[in-house]
């Protein structure tokens, strides 16, 4: 993903179909600038009421979440980002990043599996959870186990921030042929529905501009 939203020059035929020409890579360049500034969105609101405490969920190096953090010019006495992904791969290359943007002290990256996030990450209640990338490899079971893990553990009035993916541009047989990815195709609605069902309760919605994915932003209700 990372390669994607740098557009990094294509090395052939095949990187630039993957890169650049694909419907599905420049929805996913929309897709971080939405997220990315709902979450600016959601870190300002905040800050009045003291340091806002952020989980990134499945996060990789967690670009949303650090891009964030890096344009509000916040430092760790406001706001701390904790990325969690059950493969390591990435965070070397995520505190690179968090480096750079001069906010190391406002990133922690863990490696776990967020269905034992309570285990995992005892002491800590989320403001604002980031699930991006993640739910589409998820069937509607695993999905439902996942978010009533992460409403269990939020701070009430917390928000959520996810998708849906759908195929505007009917591109699922080539992702499948080309690149062996298949995605479980949800609207927003469908989102919405697998989110009241856990206890959150969704705010806003949101499409990006190529029309594949629905972004969703719920809250848990203060008396959950």
């Amino acid at each position: 993903m990372e390669i994607l939203y740098r557009k990094d020059a294509p090395v052939d035929l095949l990187d630039r179909q993957a890169i650049l020409d694909n419907p599905i890579s420049r929805a996913s360049r929309n897709r971080l600038q939405t997220v990315t500034q709902i979450l600016i969105d959601l870190i300002q609101a905040r800050q009045s009421d003291g340091p806002v405490v952020l989980m990134g969920v499945g996060a990789g190096p967690g670009r949303h979440v650090q891009t964030a953090i890096s344009r509000l010019q916040s430092s760790a006495d406001e706001v701390h980002a904790h990325l969690i992904d059950l493969d390591d791969d990435a965070f070397e290359y995520g505190q690179q990043l968090a480096e750079q943007l001069g906010i190391s002290d406002c990133i922690s990256f863990l490696q776990g599996d967020a269905l034992e996030i309570q285990m995992v990450l005892p002491d800590v209640k989320p403001n604002i959870v980031k699930l991006i990338g993640l739910i589409e490899y998820l069937n509607d079971q695993q999905l439902h186990e996942l978010l009533s893990a992460l409403h269990t553990i939020m701070a009430p009035g917390g928000n959520l921030v996810t998708h849906g993916i759908l195929d505007p541009w009917h591109g699922a047989p080539s992702l499948k042929r080309i690149f062996n990815l298949q995605h479980i195709r949800r609207s927003g609605d469908d989102v919405r529905q697998i989110l009241e069902t856990v206890g959150f309760r969704v705010i806003d919605q949101v499409t990006e501009p190529m029309g594949i994915y629905p972004i969703v932003t719920a809250v848990k209700p203060a008396q959950g």
